[in-house]
């Protein structure tokens, strides 16, 4: 309700100029999210996922946000701006993805934590462009043993650049069959020199208290996309 709130008067405020901005720069977006409060040590913590876009025509570059949450009253009690995205660098209409938790140690009962605002600036990108490698047969997988039962996210990852690429990064998001976002995570495997025309499998666990979290809810993960990138010097 907050944020649609903000944006009903943004618009207000727009409309009342006569016209609608045209779009001339790289304009970072939230264009969906996802909310969980889960259980954290001896308290609770507030789980955003959330998927980001380039609305405008030009590169930007991730410049910084704000993750704040609030209990049923709506006073806030806890914030974060230490948030990454992942690339951190788009070019117009490409997407990348967040993922941030917040804990609360008020929050001994679950419902101490109510709602949420994430808040995200951009800037000109002008500098630090990342080149993107291809991924295929991003998956989820559950094995099972006599002891146990974990999650992984996979995916096949090429390098399909002319050099070796060091340091290269890659985030994963679990949807639903509809498409909204459920889950966001990353790797950066530094230590890996990735050759020419060659592919690696990637291969990352999921929490699994976020797993039983889905099978409670009757939540059903359906898809996994994959973005694999190298930052340019």
């Amino acid at each position: 309700m907050k944020r649609f709130v903000i944006c009903l008067l943004a618009l207000v405020l727009l409309l009342s100029t006569g016209a609608l901005p045209v779009s001339a720069a790289g304009k970072l977006s939230v264009v969906q999210e996802a909310f969980y409060v889960l259980p954290y040590l001896d308290y609770h913590a507030g789980y955003v996922y959330a998927e980001v876009r380039n609305i405008g025509d030009k590169p930007v570059e991730f410049n910084g946000g704000l993750l704040e949450l609030y209990d049923p009253e709506g006073n806030s009690i806890e914030a974060e701006n230490y948030l990454r995205c992942y690339p951190d660098f788009l070019d117009a209409g490409e997407t990348g993805y967040m993922y941030m938790q917040q804990s609360v140690k008020e929050a001994t009962d679950k419902s101490f934590i109510d709602d949420y605002l994430l808040t995200i600036t951009g800037k000109g990108a002008k500098e630090n462009p990342v080149i993107r490698m291809q991924t295929a047969d991003a998956k989820l997988v559950t094995e099972d043993s006599a002891y146990w039962s974990r999650s992984y996210l996979y995916a096949d990852v090429t390098n399909t650049s002319a050099d070796i690429a060091y340091e290269f990064y890659v985030v994963f998001a679990l949807k639903d069959a509809e498409g909204k976002i459920l889950y966001a995570d990353s790797c950066n495997p530094s230590y890996v020199g990735l050759k020419p025309d060659n592919t690696v499998q990637i291969r990352l666990s999921v929490d699994s208290d976020l797993i039983e979290y889905f099978a409670a809810n009757n939540i059903t993960p359906s898809t996994v996309e994959a973005i694999a990138y190298v930052k340019q010097d």
